[in-house]
């Protein structure tokens, strides 16, 4: 999946456009933005972006499919945000219009709303879904028992349930699969993994690109620097990028990857990951380092009655 965040702050549209029509040469042709992406006071900059390429490729328009997400506030009117009926509908009219397009494919709920009943919710995308407007939906950022209290409500109202978690998952980041990948398989939900490469951390720290003088980033970099030369270094010996080792390892565990390339160079190079991933000796000569660097979480334990050693484990993290 093609994501779009650094189309517009990072990615000038001439070029954004022609990352869009490579990826679409190479296969990939499920599209992923947002309505906040581009970081605009009003939203839907990357949006737009990708509207206006649409309407001029309008052959290839049938072979894409779009998805993009609501929830974060796009002006300071009270209602603006969330997940309620009201904001859903605005937000889905507002992304199709700025895309150009009769139905979003895909509506992401961004993240877990806590002050709206997932009722309201889901009865407005099913409304959503009865007009046209959008053919399916999924969550993101959603804990395993999100999920479950999602699709079983829907259950009980008699509708369709989402199809899709996009969740933070790479090699380093592995809270997910504590409950929310086990929570999708129960479902039989669709699993995405967004900042595959931890920021471009596993790629290598030696590309000067913005996301390198993020505080978060150089942060993150110092505090598993040891972890991450390992990394490299398994990498090194198995005579394969770490870019494309790190994608490899997470398309083999979900059912994809959101990858977000800010130029052409970057498209290429994460394609190149299907590759490595038909190379099974490798790949399991790999897998089993990894696992000596990034240990999987330990499963989630409830303290013995009386006892004063806190459960283990941490929450699921990350925003995006």
């Amino acid at each position: 999946m093609l994501g779009t965040m650094n189309f517009g702050p990072h990615t000038p549209e001439p070029q954004a456009h022609r990352i869009l029509s490579t990826a679409v040469d190479l296969g990939l042709t499920l599209v992923d933005t947002a309505n906040v992406y581009g970081w605009r006071p009003g939203g839907g900059w990357t949006e737009q972006i990708i509207g206006r390429w649409l309407r001029n490729n309008r052959r290839t328009h049938d072979r894409v499919l779009i998805a993009t997400k609501v929830y974060r506030p796009l002006d300071d009117w009270p209602n603006s945000g969330g997940l309620s009926a009201l904001s859903l509908r605005k937000s889905c009219e507002r992304s199709l219009r700025n895309l150009g397009v009769e139905t979003i494919d895909v509506l992401y709920l961004h993240h877990i709303d806590r002050t709206t009943p997932i009722e309201e919710t889901l009865s407005a995308l099913h409304s959503l879904r009865s007009r046209g407007l959008v053919r399916h939906f999924g969550y993101s950022n959603f804990a395993g028992w999100h999920l479950a209290r999602a699709q079983e409500t829907a259950r009980t109202l008699g509708i369709q349930g989402g199809v899709v978690e996009q969740c933070l998952y790479n090699a380093m980041v592995r809270e997910a699969e504590r409950d929310v990948l086990p929570a999708c398989a129960a479902y039989r939900l669709g699993t995405l993994a967004w900042s595959p490469l931890n920021r471009g951390l596993l790629a290598g720290f030696t590309d000067a690109g913005p996301r390198r003088r993020d505080p978060r980033t150089a942060t993150t970099h110092s505090r598993h620097r040891r972890a991450l030369e390992r990394f490299w270094a398994i990498c090194a010996e198995a005579g394969a990028h770490p870019e494309q080792v790190a994608l490899s390892w997470v398309i083999r565990r979900a059912t994809g990857a959101v990858i977000g390339p800010r130029t052409e160079a970057q498209l290429l190079s994460a394609v190149a990951a299907l590759d490595l991933s038909a190379d099974r000796a490798l790949t399991e000569t790999v897998d089993n380092a990894i696992d000596t660097v990034f240990p999987a979480p330990r499963p989630w334990t409830l303290p013995l009655r009386n006892s004063t050693e806190p459960a283990s484990g941490r929450p699921i993290g990350g925003v995006r």
